[in-house]
């Protein structure tokens, strides 16, 4: 267990009111984790991992865009259902593609992380 985790006491907390505040409870946690920048392991490590990292992160970036800018198929699809004609199903259908494509992308991309 790291050093300042909870435990529970049947007679109440003795914990100060200082030890129940986050940034208290962070520091106790992580005293003894040191970080060594300068470690040559580390920069290969970023140096190999980093342009792959910084990749996914720009096509998620473009999806979660997408996704914002998303505009629904359901009054064409309602539409090409309560009156079916060639017309209101082909408008219906040239909604959904880009929906459908939206969907695998985003898809593709989780299935690569």
């Amino acid at each position: 267990m790291l050093r300042g985790g909870s435990s529970s006491h049947a007679g109440g907390s003795s914990r100060s009111s200082k030890d129940n505040e986050p940034a208290a409870r962070f520091s106790k946690q992580f005293s003894d984790f040191i970080l060594n920048l300068g470690d040559i392991r580390n920069v290969e490590y970023i140096q190999v991992n980093y342009p792959e990292g910084y990749n996914m992160l720009l096509v998620g970036n473009e999806l979660i865009q997408s996704i914002r800018r998303y505009d629904g198929a359901s009054d064409e699809i309602r539409t090409a259902i309560s009156q079916p004609s060639p017309e209101n199903e082909e408008a219906a259908w040239r909604k959904i593609c880009p929906s459908a494509q939206l969907l695998r992308k985003c898809y593709e991309y989780a299935q690569s992380i």
